[in-house]
Formats: structure tokens, C-alpha cells, sequence
């Protein structure tokens, strides 16, 4: 964790900003970075009005193109009052 107390706090990059440099693609089964997932994601999101359920492991089944734990989006999702 970065030390923010002090007069020159080290700021720390998010997934999404780190793209490419953040090193998922080796990792994924599908082949995508973290932050194109997440677009995916929300993508699905804009174009549905609402999120599958998770899986077990907290991913979603349904939205092509994504295998990240999606636990917190599902869990944020949830939290939004629907008319």
C-alpha cells in the first residue's frame, strides 16, 4: 500500500489505468487485459440495465468476453434503486 501521509504520497495506478502494462492477458483463458473485461462489462451493463448472476467463484456467466471476479460490480449493481 502506498504511503499517503506523507508530503509526496506515491499514487498507485487502477487496473483500468495500467491497460496492457497490468499483465492479465498471459493469465486469462480468453486473452483480454483487465480493463477490456471490465468494459465488457459494463458494456453488457449499459446495454441490459442489469447484471447475470455470479457464479460460485463470483464471476459472471453470461457476458461474453469476461472472466474476472465480479463479486464487487455485482454487489455495487445491487445497491442501485430501480424504478
Amino acid at each position: 500500500m502506498a504511503d499517503y501521509t506523507s508530503a509526496t504520497p506515491k499514487l498507485l495506478k487502477t487496473k483500468n489505468q495500467l491497460g496492457t502494462s497490468y499483465g492479465m492477458t498471459g493469465a486469462s483463458p480468453i486473452k483480454k487485459e483487465y480493463d477490456a473485461q471490465a468494459y465488457a462489462a459494463a458494456a453488457y451493463l449499459v446495454e441490459n440495465q442489469s447484471f447475470p448472476e455470479t457464479n460460485t467463484d463470483g464471476d459472471f456467466e453470461g457476458v461474453a468476453g469476461v472472466t474476472i471476479t465480479s463479486t464487487d460490480f455485482f454487489d455495487l449493481w445491487k445497491l442501485v434503486p430501480t424504478k
